[in-house]
Parts: structure tokens; sequence; C-alpha cells
């Protein structure tokens, strides 16, 4: 019998302990309030504990293992890290992601100390950069490329095999700008399948062109066990029946974000803003973005260069050739680059360190710098 704590409570805590088999006991939830102490919860039958609680636990003894299974998956980062931090190393974590009405695969977890390779949580790439919807304030700066900015399918390959060798990526997301306006997408996913056969591989996109796919996009998604994540901005939601139908009919998991009305302004453009102060404020710090040969902590780093060029930031004091980090720097140890990915930049100080700043969602053909400048009001 293994005696284990559950990262969440709640909801998830509910559909854990219906699903869990009888030679795992679940002791404790795991809710991390930071210093705050706990007030006194159950989930069930189960406590609620705190990380500080926890690690004594485990060092007692009492629990052999701590389970995590979360929807978001760039979280994942910063829950793994604060387990480490606490001195937890048997950390499991659920492959795939199921509805909470449907029954979790307890034989399909990965245990990181068994993997005799570092553990990459989240990771994203463009594989094209420009969009066919141009969202003004876009986060990956789309409406500032061309629709004919692609990532080689051979750099692709060539970085996704490097890093493949060398750590166990948990999921990618293949993204854009619009994903579909790749002309050669499908060998893009078979590339990333062939590369990843154990990783949790999804292609995000708008869905303005799904209804226009051939069959063969659909089978080659089918087949190659690829998620769709569709987000659901106004232009696409009218067709909305018709998409979840085909991809029903296919056969294809997806997860559409229905009726997107909000973007955030995240950039202060004085560029004093404390560097880790805006890190810890930051919604995207935990989303890895592989680009060029270099992973750099969030897109901001990988693709605020375009803004600047775009717009001909005179003042801007950084050089971002200096950004990322190189997968190919021979001296790199991938044992510690994570917690590299883990720390602020100095971008961040062009980051916002108070929150983000809400606007209504709006296409935007004619960007506008102030488009992504928060604090001008």
């Amino acid at each position: 019998m293994q005696n284990i704590a559950f990262w969440g409570s709640k909801n998830t805590g509910r559909f854990i302990l219906k699903s869990c088999p009888e030679d795992i006991n679940v002791k404790y939830f795991l809710v991390d309030n930071g210093e705050e102490p706990l007030k006194p919860s159950k989930e069930g039958k189960v406590p609620v504990i705190s990380l500080t609680e926890l690690k004594e636990k485990f060092r007692e003894g009492e629990i052999d293992s701590v389970y995590i299974y979360t929807y978001t998956r760039y979280t994942l980062s910063g829950i793994i890290r604060k387990l480490k931090g606490a001195g937890i190393d048997h950390i499991g974590v659920f492959r795939h992601r199921v509805g909470l009405g449907e029954k979790l695969d307890w034989t399909d977890v990965v245990f990181l100390d068994e993997l005799g390779k570092p553990f990459l949580p989240y990771l994203q790439i463009n594989i094209v950069d420009g969009c066919n919807l141009n969202c003004k304030g876009c986060a990956h700066f789309a409406n500032l490329f061309d629709v004919s900015d692609i990532t080689p399918l051979s750099e692709f390959r060539k970085d996704l095999e490097f890093l493949s060798e060398r750590v166990h990526i948990f999921e990618l997301r293949m993204m854009g700008g619009e994903p579909l306006l790749n002309k050669d997408v499908i060998r893009y996913i078979e590339t990333a399948r062939e590369l990843l056969p154990d990783t949790d591989l999804r292609l995000v996109t708008n869905g303005i062109l799904l209804l226009k796919q051939p069959e063969e996009f659909f089978d080659s998604v089918k087949k190659n066990k690829v998620t769709l994540d569709i987000s659901g901005y106004k232009p696409i939601l009218p067709y909305q029946d018709k998409i979840t139908s085909l991809l029903k009919e296919y056969e294809i998991p997806y997860v559409m974000t229905l009726n997107i009305g909000k973007f955030y302004k995240t950039i202060n453009i004085k560029g004093d803003s404390d560097e880790d102060r805006a890190y810890e404020m930051c919604a995207q710090s935990y989303c890895t973005h592989l680009r060029r040969g270099k992973l750099y902590i969030c897109p901001m780093e990988a693709l605020f260069y375009r803004y600047v060029e775009h717009f001909d930031i005179k003042d801007f004091s950084l050089d971002p050739k200096e950004f990322g980090i190189d997968i190919y720097d021979s001296s790199l140890d991938f044992d510690t680059v994570f917690q590299k990915l883990s720390e602020s930049v100095p971008l961040c100080r062009y980051c916002m360190e108070s929150g983000d700043e809400l606007f209504d969602w709006a296409v935007r053909e004619d960007p506008e710098k102030e488009d992504w400048i928060a604090g001008l009001k």
C-alpha cells in the first residue's frame, strides 16, 4: 500500500478520491498557501495540509510520494520547484489530462526521479509567427510578423531532437501566430511525434481555418495523438458547433476556450520595474519557449525583439541577442538549466510588476506600440 499526498483539493480532490485504486492510500491533499496557515479543511475524510506540514511528514516517512494532476501544465514548473525545494524527490505526474467526469489512469504516471534525465514540464514553439486574426496586443506579437515568417522544418527537427536526447519534454505546444497557416503543418506534427513518443502534443489554433483543412490533416492529428487547443475568439463563435461536430467525428481530443473577451497590456516601456517582482506577477513565467536553438523563460523574451524593431524603439537598453539560453552551448548543464528558466531575466524590468492591465479584445490590422503598453491612462 502506497501512502501518498496529492497536490490540490476541492473538485480535483473529489475526482481523485473517486478514481483512486485500492493499493494507493491518499493520506493528504496539499495546498500551498505560502506562509499563511491553512484553516482546517477536509476533502471527504482526507485532511488538507500545507507544504510545510508535508515536508515534515515526508521526512518522517509517513508519505512515500507526491502525485500531481494539473490541467494547466505550465504551472507544473512552479509546483515541482516548490516540492523539490521542500526536499521531496519522489514526485509522480499524470501524463494525460482527462475531464473531471472521466476515469483517471493511475498507471499512466511518470516519476521524475526515475527518468534518468531532467524533466521539462512545458515547452512551446512557434511553427509560424504571423497570424490571420491579428489580435490587438498579441502576447506573441503575431500582428508584427508576416504569415511567411515560418520556422523551417529542418530547424524544428534539429532543435527538438537535440533537446529530446537530453531532457524529458512533458508537454509540447506547437503555436503561432496561427500554425494552420503553415502549409506543412502535418509534417511538423509527424516530426514532433517521431521525436517525442511519450509527450503530450498540442496544436494551438484560433480555429478559423479548421473547417478548411483536408482529411489528411485530421487523420494525422488523430494518428499522432495531438490535442487541439482552440482559442475561442469572437470570429470563431458562429462556427463552434460545426468545429466540435467535426472533431468528434474524427475522435480528436480538443479544448476550446470560449468567448475570450479580454487581453492584457504587460509592457512597462520605461524599463524600471523590479525584475524579481515582475517575474512573480507574470502569467507567462513558466511558458518556456524554444526558438532558433535557444530556450527562453517566456514568449516575451523570445519575441520582444520584433516589437523593438517594428516600432524602432531607440532607447531600449538591452541587446535581444543576449537573451535566452543557447541549447548548443557545450558548457551548458541541463541538470541546472531549468533552474535558470525559473528565474527573472533583465527583460523582466520591461514588464509590469503590479499586475497586467486588461482591455477589450479586438483585431488590430495596423498595430500601434501603445497596444502593449500599460499605465498610459
